[in-house]
């Protein structure tokens, strides 16, 4: 028992204590204490719970949490941290790339194109300059703001609706020289894709020692004056090559003298000649021809000629043609193009009212099915399996998928249906083994199959976005590990550089998407 003998003072068992101020009381817990050997931690308070987050890799969407559920410890509702790792870090840098010397801009593609990334901020075509790090280098100034931008049969197409579109053919004419190697033959003196022309006595053979490169090379023989071993190889024509600029380059071995053997450019109206030095190996030989303004083909043609020095023999291999045009490498046509895909090495292209159309050669088009759903409710054309297991084209609408039954040149509406919203289909996009498109700030996941599966997996699961950061999916991008969403609630000419990273267990924040200034972006 305590007793108080004087002022300030207690006696405790017979003991004396000085004391400062009035006793007071606390409760004793009856339990006792932790104990804990070395450092104190978070949990080594002996009465207040704990709850610690290190990270939040989980994602974010989750605006209350249970603390009874262990799944829920991770997550956040919101967060501008880079939620992918352990720990909470700051989210990847992003690059102020400028204006490109424009004002009040909006920018609506992006793409990279044979080692060139190209941006448009309205009508206006730019490319990045990565020594300054800014869009000032014009390319083109189109007829209307873009729609779409796709690579199809290696060539850079820009849809601009009703004001037609635009390409820039460089890689798809290097692909059009079937056969460059000359590798390819039907018999020992018959090249598959090259057309021999021979005069007199000269004859082409395949070669299989004296080879550059390949299986093969051809080897041309002229006996005496007079006599040619040639052959050629027309390119697809299109009206539009007329005035521009190509280069040819061919591997030639001349066995004697220089002018033994010739790489010929011919365009139908005027030829050009470019022939070794004859060394008596293989050597470059390079050869360039601006297309006349009435030129009516491009023919590459690979000749030896026989003189007065007697029989000449030359090898020739891996010939490779190039669209060399730099002052205005973007060709326009003025058919209707809204959005392009790639499928069956054919370009397809689907107009404003539905109708889709293929080509082979980037100019001529040939119809084939068409929505039959209001103009401008298509929203999109990409890839994706069929119930088989077969690839197919899909048109992603304000109202779900529709796929292509291109054999039957018809659409059929999928399983994946939508009531009909007007920014439906903004976002569409295949990823894996699962195609995906955007309603809103939804998102649902169809997986094709015998028995079709859906899901719904969008930014308006769980508790959904702070009002602040709501908008409209706007674009899918497929990424090695991630998938990201952009909710666009507006844009400015601005254009950023940003990255993205795993996608984890949830979906996270990211850094505004190259190509628009965003307001958000989820991945």
């Amino acid at each position: 028992m305590t007793i108080t003998i004087n002022r300030d003072e207690v006696s405790l068992n017979g003991t004396k204590f000085k004391i400062t101020g009035n006793v007071r009381k606390t409760l004793a817990s009856v339990f006792p204490e932790k104990q804990v050997t070395g450092d104190y931690s978070v949990d080594s308070d002996p009465i207040a719970s704990t709850w610690g987050m290190k990270n939040q890799t989980a994602g974010i969407l989750l605006e209350e949490f249970d603390v009874g559920k262990p799944e829920q410890k991770y997550r956040a509702w919101w967060s501008t941290a880079n939620l992918s790792f352990d720990g909470i870090t700051l989210p990847p840098a992003a690059t102020d790339t400028g204006a490109g010397g424009l004002t009040s801009k909006d920018a609506y593609i992006l793409i990279d194109y044979d080692g060139v990334t190209y941006a448009s901020l309205d009508e206006y075509l730019r490319s990045f300059d990565n020594t300054n790090d800014d869009w000032n280098d014009a390319v083109a100034t189109l007829a209307g703001n873009p729609t779409d931008a796709k690579i199809c049969l290696n060539a850079l197409m820009i849809a601009c609706d009703d004001n037609g579109y635009y390409y820039n053919p460089k890689l798809f004419i290097a692909n059009d020289l079937t056969d460059g190697e000359l590798d390819i033959w039907t018999d020992a003196t018959t090249l598959t894709n090259w057309t021999e022309d021979s005069v007199g006595g000269g004859a082409i053979a395949r070669e299989e020692t004296i080879v550059d490169s390949g299986m093969y090379a051809a080897k041309l023989t002229s006996a005496a004056v007079g006599e040619h071993a040639q052959c050629y190889r027309d390119l697809t024509w299109n009206p539009a090559y007329q005035g521009k600029l190509f280069q040819v380059t061919a591997r030639v071995h001349a066995v004697t003298t220089a002018n033994d053997a010739d790489l010929i450019l011919d365009d139908g109206t005027t030829t050009v000649n470019f022939s070794p030095t004859g060394t008596g190996a293989y050597e470059t030989v390079t050869a360039t021809m601006t297309l006349a303004a009435n030129a009516t083909r491009m023919r590459i043609r690979l000749r030896t000629e026989g003189d007065a020095d007697g029989a000449n023999v030359v090898y020739f291999d891996k010939v490779q043609v190039s669209y060399t045009e730099t002052t205005a490498p973007l060709l326009s046509n003025k058919n209707e193009a809204k959005y392009f895909v790639e499928w069956d090495d054919k370009a397809f292209k689907i107009k404003a009212n539905g109708q889709l159309s293929y080509s082979t050669d980037l100019i001529t088009w040939i119809d084939n099915a068409k929505l039959n759903l209001p103009d401008d409710y298509c929203q999109g054309l990409f890839i994706y399996r069929d119930a088989d297991g077969t690839e197919i084209i899909y048109a992603s609408t304000k109202q779900g998928f529709y796929a292509l039954d291109y054999a039957n040149a018809k659409f059929l509406y999928t399983e994946m249906a939508l009531p009909f919203t007007t920014n439906a289909g903004l976002g569409a996009d295949r990823w894996r083994t699962s195609s995906y498109i955007s309603s809103g700030l939804s998102v649902y996941e169809y997986t094709a199959g015998v028995v079709a599966s859906i899901r719904q997996i969008g930014l308006d699961t769980d508790g959904g976005l702070e009002p602040t950061y709501d908008g409209v999916i706007t674009k899918l991008i497929r990424g090695h590990n991630q998938f990201l969403y952009f909710s666009w609630l507006y844009s400015t000419e601005r254009v950023y550089g940003g990255t993205v990273d795993d996608i984890g267990l949830g979906w996270k924040t990211a850094a505004p998407p190259m190509g628009r200034e965003a307001e958000d972006a989820w991945y």
